[in-house]
C-alpha cells in the first residue's frame, strides 16, 4: 500500500499536474489576449512547472521544516526574474501590458504548481 500511495502522489504531482497548470497557464493567457507561449522565453515552461513540482514534491515527501517558506522564496524569486525585463522608458504601453501578464501569469502558474507538487508530496507521504 505504501508504494501504491508514492506512486499516486507522484503520478499526481508530475502528471496530472503538468495537465492542470498547462491549461490553467494557457486559459489565462489566452483570456488576456496574449500569445500562450512566450516569444523568446529561454526555458520552455513544462520545464520549468516540471522542476517546481518535482521540488515542492520532494520538499512535502521529505518533511522538510520550513519547507513553505522554502517554497515562497522560489517564487519570490521567480516573479523578480518575470516582472519588468523591459526599461520603463523606451516600451509602448501594450508591450508593457504584456510583461505585466506574463509576470502575474507566471506566478499564479507557479503558485498552482508548487500546491499540486506539495498534495502530491503529502499523498506520498501518507503512504510510508
Amino acid at each position: 500500500m505504501s508504494i501504491l500511495l508514492f506512486l499516486v502522489g507522484l503520478v499526481f504531482a508530475l502528471g496530472l499536474g503538468q495537465v492542470i497548470v498547462s491549461g490553467f497557464l494557457n486559459w489565462v493567457r489566452t483570456t488576456s489576449q496574449v500569445p500562450r507561449i512566450r516569444p523568446n522565453a529561454g526555458v520552455p515552461n513544462w520545464i520549468v512547472g516540471l522542476f517546481e513540482r518535482s521540488f515542492a514534491f520532494a520538499l512535502a515527501f521529505a518533511n522538510v521544516q520550513g519547507a513553505y517558506v522554502v517554497l515562497g522564496a522560489y517564487l519570490a524569486a521567480k516573479l523578480t526574474l518575470n516582472w519588468k525585463r523591459i526599461p520603463y522608458e523606451k516600451t509602448k504601453l501594450e508591450v508593457e501590458r504584456r510583461v505585466r501578464v506574463y509576470g502575474i501569469s507566471a506566478l499564479m502558474a507557479g503558485v498552482l504548481s508548487l500546491s499540486i507538487g506539495v498534495i502530491g508530496g503529502a499523498i506520498a507521504r501518507c503512504g510510508m
